[in-house]
């Protein structure tokens, strides 16, 4: 009973749109979610899929106002593929490669509702982004939806650059950050996903003084705890 609950907790929604649902089993004897395979990115901004393998470029999206002044972040999220349905806790873990070695940020975004733009205006609700900094360090960044700035941002100390594995677990009040399976620590979660919904952003950040080429992802597996 306990156990099945446990395994059941997440269950990915495929094509929305559509209002088709359905639930996988990966390598986890069904425990697993493989969010790559046989599911749409493609028309997500910045992405090229092939073979399994996503390649994030960097886009540097802004909203800017009408004479063209101001320039608020505008990065980009998956409408159009997999998104979760969770009524407890979970992991998210992420395969990157191409990260670190001075080149640009790398970032995995949760977002637990999904922004909204008004004209020349992007407001921010709940998510959480992680990601590989240019000098290999992880970093956590919180949106709590009272802003459009992080409420919350911090840095762990990784020396990570080149395929990195990072994985967030949403447990109870905290998330808890990996690398490789190394835990770095943890942060106070304000109720990203009360809600019961996530949803997929990627983004890369153009390196200093040159044309990023961007970075890949080569995994990304839900699995509730």
């Amino acid at each position: 009973g306990g156990t099945w609950q446990r395994l059941t907790t997440v269950v990915l929604v495929m094509a929305v749109a559509a209002g088709c649902t359905g639930q996988g089993e990966g390598a986890g004897g069904g425990n697993d979610e493989d969010l790559l395979r046989n599911h749409d990115w493609t028309q997500m901004p910045g992405i090229t899929a092939r073979n399994d393998i996503l390649r994030v470029s960097a886009l540097d999206r802004h909203i800017v106002e009408q004479d063209s002044s101001g320039g608020q972040p505008n990065p980009p999220l998956n409408l159009a593929g997999p998104h979760l349905r969770s009524d407890g806790d979970f992991t998210v873990t992420a395969r990157m490669s191409g990260v670190g070695d001075d080149d640009g940020d790398s970032w995995l975004r949760l977002y637990g509702r999904v922004p909204v733009i008004y004209d020349e205006w992007r407001q921010e609700r709940p998510s959480l982004r992680v990601g590989v900094t240019a000098d290999g360090q992880v970093k956590v960044q919180i949106w709590d939806g009272e802003g459009d700035e992080p409420a919350t941002s911090k840095e762990f100390d990784c020396g990570c650059s080149g395929t990195v594995t990072l994985a967030v677990s949403s447990i109870g009040d905290t998330f808890r950050v990996k690398a490789d399976g190394r835990r770095l620590g943890s942060v106070q979660d304000p109720g990203v996903f009360a809600e019961g919904t996530v949803w997929f952003g990627l983004e890369a950040d153009a390196g200093e003084g040159e044309r990023r080429e961007g970075w890949r992802l080569t995994q990304l597996i839900a699995r509730a705890e």
